[in-house]
């Protein structure tokens, strides 16, 4: 339900990438139409008030793939073990990479690089499953490899492909 209405104008995944990359959306449909009321008709309400679904949260997100943005997230994985902080990130060519393909997003690459440097350093401490070149989780009793927690996923990658 939630992507239905996230999505309603157009792929949301997609509106960002191309606003963030080019600076407008093609994608984005007019918004001039006229919408229905909208009503939610809930059945097995025992489900929608479990702990699994009530209070959870969808937070669509968006990829960028940049060779910058791959060239810094690599120097900090190389960089893990001096324990590199925000500062001598910011001070990289890698970071000022990233900052000059994307000058207007400044504020978004630096609050990203907190995520990055917490999640490199903490990334062995989630629980993950690797079958068949794939990082999974344990959901309930099956494994899901839909799930992503932060970089900590991809780190888990980086890791694999270390060893």
């Amino acid at each position: 339900v939630c992507e239905d209405m996230i999505n309603r104008n157009g792929n949301i995944h997609q509106m960002v990438e191309e606003f963030i990359l080019n600076g407008s959306s093609s994608a984005a449909q007019s918004s001039q139409r006229i919408e229905r009321a909208k009503i939610l008709l809930i059945d097995e309400v025992d489900i929608f008030f479990s702990r699994d679904f009530y209070g959870n949260v969808c937070t669509p997100l968006a990829s960028l793939q940049d060779p910058t943005i791959t060239s810094l997230i690599s120097y900090i994985w190389t960089q893990r073990k001096s324990n590199l902080n925000l500062n001598q990130i910011k001070a990289t060519a890698q970071y000022q990479a990233c900052c000059n393909i994307f000058p207007t997003w400044k504020p978004l690459i630096l609050e990203a690089v907190k995520d990055i440097i917490y999640d490199v350093q903490n990334f062995e401490s989630h629980d993950y499953v690797v079958n068949q070149d794939k990082i999974g989780y344990v959901e309930q009793d099956n494994i899901a490899y839909n799930v992503i927690y932060g970089y900590k996923t991809l780190f888990a990658y980086y890791c694999k492909h270390e060893n």
